[in-house]
């Protein structure tokens, strides 16, 4: 309720004020200190009178939302979550470390959350009243070795690992069962962290038994009917994988039981979740195609996702879809912060009654560099195989339309409010081609509150012995031939989807005779504000064709930016064609952007917080 929200805000104002009063502490130095002590307190307050408030509020009581895990949680499970929630996007950073490195998320909400949730793990394994005691002691140092010292020397529990592993390094927990059998069971963590943990035993959702252990021994089963086996059932820490924490007892080989939910959820440790997302999608050839993305990710990122989108053409009566198959494996430690292996594959209709098929297993290393998380430059290399199956228009023997693409390329990036900065190196091989592209992209907000961006495309064949010219660059739009990009009506030439606009290739808006070389191109495609969401745009570019002269174009225009990455307009205004508003059928002439993809949506938030 508002109520309760606005008591909440006036506690942690209150609180705030009231630490930084009795704490003599470096606020920047020993944040974790004051941030975990402030969600630590709120927790109890919460807990003592509002222990039945749930985190979606009135929300959880809604008949469509009532079986799903994010309705029942409480409000304070949310400190826990959300703390989980950053650390599998790998972006969560050190408590200890000194609050200007930080970045946002981390500094206002991921270090806060996790240090309260660690200090209420601490109270659970001390006791309330030891606890107390402990926290009291704060108030007589001065010093953030004082600070440590004060957990490190602790003698009635060892706290080493609160300091040294958990406030101290960003490596993640992740305790699991290594062994369990009817007799003896074993726990370890992966990263070797001694922590002491729990043993539950759970019969119909109760806890008919519990011990609590300092090692990773082995630990005999109780002769006991019960349901489940749980490593810290009460109170819990921030972990990578919380699945492994629970092993169904009722079946021979410990599989849990599924559940199925619609579009997504948090995860519930107890069962195997699968997602079922409805989605419509439409393109010119195979009309409004409704279907069901079956998903095996919640809320929370997983190592190992996958995909499997089904669709009904209603155009061509046919299934079509695509599987996606993803194992990240995230590096806490290591500026290789994450390394992401793929498996896809995508059907569609790239025109009347022809379907094309593609399959493409990738690799990509990502770099960033971990010490400095504030940093936005990150970089990745890329190896991938595009294997295209084409049906033909005709009967023909034309192999080109199946072929394989091996792909390498290189990415970097600094992405800020203020400062854009991508650029790319990119090198395509096949039976029949050899190629590199290069894209540079800048952006910059002026001070005027304008948005100025330049970008560059270079293309170069090494060699090109396709008759058919379907690799060639194009200076209006993609080529095409990966099928990557998703146009309404790919193998429209005239027509209002002709007119969809993708920036790729030589990114002109203008529409040429002859906008295709099977050589080399190099284009710029220049952007600056002029009101609002009205911009001005110009386009330079040169082609040429083997053992051709160099063919030189321009273009300009005016840019009405409604939505960005949503909804555009180009109107062409000047171009190596003359003036183009003389031209009767300029209506033709003018290009749009037009999406559906929530993703872009997601990306407008990210430059904020991440």
């Amino acid at each position: 309720s508002d109520e309760f929200l606005e008591e909440i805000i006036f506690l942690k104002s209150f609180v705030i004020n009231y630490l930084n009063h009795i704490i003599n502490l470096n606020k920047r130095e020993s944040h974790w200190i004051y941030k975990g002590l402030e969600i630590f307190i709120i927790n109890k307050y919460i807990n003592n009178f509002y222990p039945n408030v749930k985190f979606l509020g009135r929300l959880s009581g809604i008949s469509f939302l009532e079986n799903y895990e994010i309705s029942k949680i409480d409000f304070n499970d949310l400190f826990l979550n959300y703390s989980e929630y950053v650390q599998r996007l790998n972006l969560h950073q050190t408590d200890d470390q000194s609050s200007e490195y930080l970045t946002r998320i981390n500094q206002e909400i991921a270090s806060p959350y996790h240090s309260g949730v660690g200090l209420i793990y601490v109270e659970n394994l001390i006791g309330e009243k030891d606890f107390r005691n402990l926290i009291e002691k704060i108030n007589n140092i001065n010093t953030r070795k004082e600070l440590n010292s004060l957990f490190l020397n602790y003698n009635k529990a060892d706290l080493s690992w609160f300091i040294d592993d958990y406030i101290g390094k960003r490596q993640s927990l992740d305790l699991k069962f290594k062994r369990f059998n009817k007799n003896e069971l074993q726990v370890e963590e992966k990263n070797n962290i001694s922590i002491p943990y729990s043993i539950g035993f759970l019969k119909n959702d109760s806890i008919i038994q519990k011990n609590d252990f300092e090692d990773y021994n082995k630990i005999e089963v109780p002769n006991i009917d019960f349901d489940y086996i749980v490593i810290n059932p009460i109170v819990s820490l921030p972990e990578s994988n919380k699945s492994n924490n629970w092993v169904y007892n009722k079946s021979k080989s410990n599989l849990k039981p599924l559940r199925i939910k619609l579009i997504g959820d948090l995860e519930n440790p107890k069962y195997k979740a699968l997602y079922l997302r409805p989605e419509v999608t439409y393109n010119l050839y195979d009309g409004i195609s409704p279907g069901f993305n079956i998903l095996n990710k919640g809320l929370k990122n997983k190592p190992f996702s996958y995909e499997v989108f089904t669709q009904y053409a209603s155009k061509e009566e046919t299934l079509v879809g695509s599987l996606n198959f993803k194992y990240q494996i995230n590096n806490e430690v290591k500026n290789n912060y994450s390394t992401v292996f793929n498996l896809f594959y995508t059907t569609n209709h790239f025109d009347e009654n022809l379907r094309y098929q593609v399959f493409s297993p990738s690799i990509r290393v990502n770099f960033r560099d971990n010490k400095n998380l504030r940093s936005k430059i990150k970089k990745s290399f890329t190896l991938s195989l595009f294997n295209v199956n084409k049906d033909t228009y005709v009967q023909s023997n034309n192999s080109l339309d199946n072929y394989s693409i091996y792909n390498l390329g290189y990415y970097y990036s600094d992405i800020g409010i203020i400062r854009y900065l991508k650029s790319s190196i990119n090198t395509e091989f096949s039976d029949n081609f050899g190629k590199i592209n290069l894209v540079f992209d800048y952006r910059k907000l002026l001070k005027s509150n304008r948005q100025f961006q330049a970008r560059v495309y270079l293309g170069k064949f090494f060699w090109n012995n396709d008759q058919f010219d379907n690799f060639n660059y194009n200076l209006e739009r993609s080529s095409g031939y990966l099928f990557s990009q998703n146009y309404l009506g790919r193998s429209e030439r005239t027509g209002l989807l002709s007119q969809q606009f993708i920036m790729a290739g030589g990114g002109f808006k203008s529409f040429f005779n002859d906008p295709t070389t099977n050589n080399f191109i190099l284009t710029s495609n220049l952007n600056v504000g002029i009101w609002k969401w009205i911009e001005g745009y110009l386009d330079i570019g040169i082609l040429k064709d083997s053992g051709e002269d160099s063919r030189y174009y321009y273009g300009t225009g005016l840019r009405l930016n409604l939505l960005p990455d949503f909804f555009e307009l180009y109107f062409p205004i000047s171009s190596s064609n003359g003036f183009e508003l003389n031209d009767f059928r300029y209506n033709n002439k003018i290009r749009f952007i037009v999406s559906y993809n929530l993703e872009s949506l997601s990306r407008l938030f990210s430059r904020r917080w991440l």
